[in-house]
């Protein structure tokens, strides 16, 4: 199957923070992952609640060693934001559509 890049934002944030967030998260998996052959098909951007959610995600991928970057705002006092991974879509079935 397809790898999709999933860029996954904090609901918590503006309209305005939230879009940037997903294209900080997106340009920092690249970063991250200089060999990355992804080739610029599919973004799917999905929510959570809040950074305690977030964290709880990133905790999670860690735990399953599941390639993915994180992304901290520095003008937000370094919170997490953002996080985003390639995948074929079974790691984050459970997220919600980013509306």
């Amino acid at each position: 199957m397809k790898q999709r890049l999933y860029c996954i934002i904090r609901k918590d944030l503006t309209y305005g923070q939230i879009t940037a967030q997903a294209c900080h998260a997106a340009t920092q998996y690249l970063i991250d992952n200089p060999g990355t052959k992804w080739d610029n098909g599919f973004i799917i951007c999905l929510e959570v609640e809040n950074e305690a959610c977030l964290i709880e995600l990133k905790d999670k991928l860690l735990k399953e060693e599941k390639l993915h970057s994180k992304f901290h705002e520095p003008d937000m006092d370094n919170s997490l934001t953002a996080i985003s991974s390639l995948d074929c879509g079974k790691t984050f079935k459970h997220l919600k559509l980013l509306r």
